[in-house]
């Protein structure tokens, strides 16, 4: 067994500096540092992470727990934190809820019980609140605890929501109706307002509204319930992915054809979602992007050149760095850190929490995120101050055709969005719509003026 002495005596410096290289310490000379890495290869050395977590009296163990680890979404954000950790010489423990807030305490309970270096959660439909975890830090995803304090990471599911409806209206849909989420999930919550805040001002009002968990079966039973109307929708806005697919499946077997008889959106861009026949519109979120916050405020911003080994694999803005979709979030909103106006930043997810002590990180207001071009939805979707969106991402002329535009770069974000014990962090991040076949304007005889 390689020794990290025999790593010290191979690259010629002292037990001390090797240490340090090994455990990240950022205060060692890149050429000290290039020489324990080449020496460890050479060697094939890896850390012990047992004894590291004795000599730290923590485990070198990052626990995720989520509410259903058959959702491909949680496989994915998983996956992410999985490659952050090894990157840094951590391993993942991962456990399942299964949407029990009961299960849930449990699981917090006993990942204590192995010290862990950091908790990440998912937290159920029921969590009102979660278990204190003393000197462990810990990270709430995707959804949000009410009053929790916690620092939290998710995506700005409203605005993704609000952008995929404003595309679908930009298509001339007007009978749009929507499959949203469990109620009382914070991101189902969010998604149904993204969608009511443009729906409620066409001429019809919004569409029929049918809520339920984010499975392939709620999307199969919704969309039954759907088509049997009078007056059935000639668009379909999932929640999730999930239940986009479940859709999809209940209209081939009532024989319509997606997107010449119905268009059908989905939520989540998982990997799934490219390979449905048709390829699913969806809106795609920052997976990445938010296991590489979420391991941020757990162990500290990732060192440039890790001594974790194997090397980094790098955090993305997309959920899928391959699909050749790249278009922010048609709404124009860029990077949380340098979206906000300069006449003051607002986060239309933590609007009106201030009383509650969060310190929202600045992703305009819906209601003013339109570009500083003021251009319109190029779609015609509406006015963009009340779609809250410019939808750069939606070509008319081409519905079938997925979107081209290049993404804003994002700029390094501010050491403000580290926790604060008076203030605990919300950040929210922003999604992209991503447009493939399952959508087209309605069939004539359908359309509204």
């Amino acid at each position: 067994m390689v020794r990290l002495s025999d790593v010290a005596a191979r690259a010629g410096v002292s037990m001390g500096s090797a240490s340090r290289v090994v455990n990240g310490h950022p205060g060692v000379r890149p050429e000290i540092r290039e020489r324990v890495r080449t020496a460890a290869r050479e060697l094939g050395y890896r850390p012990d992470p047992l004894a590291q977590g004795l000599r730290a009296r923590r485990s070198r163990l990052v626990t995720l727990v989520v509410p259903d680890i058959t959702n491909p979404f949680f496989a994915e954000l998983a996956r992410e934190l999985e490659l952050d950790c090894a990157a840094r010489g951590y391993q993942l423990v991962l456990r399942n809820s299964m949407e029990s807030p009961a299960t849930e305490h449990d699981a917090l309970l006993s990942a204590l019980d192995h010290r862990p270096s950091g908790i990440v959660v998912v937290p159920t439909a029921g969590t009102t609140a979660l278990p204190a975890t003393g000197d462990v830090p810990l990270v709430v995803c995707d959804r949000r605890v009410p009053g929790g304090a916690a620092p939290t990471v998710v995506s700005d599911n409203r605005q993704g929501a609000s952008a995929a409806t404003a595309y679908l209206m930009g298509l001339g849909h007007r009978r749009i109706a929507c499959l949203a989420g469990p109620p009382g999930v914070h991101a189902a919550d969010e998604r149904l307002a993204g969608y009511l805040a443009l729906t409620g001002g066409t001429p019809e009002g919004h569409g029929p509204v049918v809520r339920g968990p984010f499975d392939y079966a709620t999307g199969q039973r919704a969309a039954r319930e759907l088509l049997d109307l009078d007056r059935p929708p000639t668009a379909i806005l999932a929640g999730s992915d999930q239940q986009a697919i479940g859709v999809l499946h209940a209209c081939l077997n009532r024989g319509l054809r997606v997107p010449d008889d119905i268009s059908v959106c989905g939520f989540d861009a998982i990997a799934l979602s490219a390979l449905t026949s048709p390829a699913l519109t969806t809106v795609r979120q920052p997976v990445r992007r938010i296991a590489a916050r979420a391991m941020e405020f757990l162990l500290g911003p990732r060192p440039p050149d890790p001594a974790g080994f194997p090397a980094s694999a790098g955090a993305d803005d997309c959920a899928g760095a391959g699909d050749s979709v790249g278009a922010r979030n048609s709404v124009g909103v860029r990077d949380s850190a340098a979206a906000a106006d300069s006449a003051g930043a607002r986060d239309s997810t933590v609007a009106g929490d201030s009383a509650h002590g969060w310190a929202s990180v600045g992703v305009r207001d819906s209601a003013d995120a339109a570009d500083s071009a003021g251009a319109r939805g190029s779609t015609g979707a509406g006015d963009s101050a009340r779609a809250g969106s410019s939808t750069r991402a939606a070509d008319s002329s081409a519905p079938h055709s997925d979107v081209r535009n290049a993404p804003a770069p994002h700029p390094a974000e501010p050491d403000a969005d580290l926790p604060h014990p008076a203030a605990p962090v919300l950040v929210s991040l922003p999604t992209e719509l991503v447009v493939r076949a399952s959508c087209a304007p309605p069939p004539e005889g359908t359309r509204t003026p």
